[in-house]
């Protein structure tokens, strides 16, 4: 029996069966990185407006136009409209958390809609995950509770 040529083939069968496993966990990892982007994408590609806040549904800001949230991935900056002012600040994002900071608001004064501005407002200061529920963005807080929920507008 030929000896060389046997263990040969089965050093290369036993490398080949290494190859491949390291080749599976390239692919496990390369399709959670993928699912990772799309989720942070889903973000990004859309202006979301407020539908549920709290477990309460949204009422619309000052002059009847509805609360919003943007994404601009490149400068990871989120801004929107709050129900009487502008807002923005800097957000981070990866597949399932989510946190926003420096935050900033325009001052106007609005007599209707400052109570709304505010609950929104203390609302997003415990944002610390989202999730999406079919074209719905909801935003968790750390006990993973839902604090607001918006569609894509």
């Amino acid at each position: 029996m030929n000896y060389p040529f046997l263990s040969a083939v089965l050093l290369s069968i036993s490398l080949a069966a290494c190859n491949s496993n390291q080749t599976i966990e390239e692919l496990a990892t390369e399709q959670a990185t993928e699912v990772e982007v799309s989720n942070v994408n889903k973000l990004v590609h859309a202006q979301w407006q407020l539908v549920q806040l709290n477990g309460q549904a949204a009422e619309k800001g000052e002059g009847g136009k509805p609360i919003f949230l943007r994404f601009n991935a490149e400068k990871s900056q989120a801004n929107g409209f709050s129900g009487c002012n502008n807002y923005f600040g800097q957000y981070s994002a990866d597949e399932q958390s989510l946190n926003f900071s420096h935050f900033a608001m325009t001052r106007k004064f609005c007599k209707n809609a400052m109570a709304l501005e505010g609950r929104y407002a203390k609302a997003m200061a415990t944002v610390a995950g989202y999730q999406f529920n079919e074209s719905q963005l909801q935003l968790l807080d750390k006990q993973g509770s839902i604090v607001a929920e918006f569609s894509r507008d």
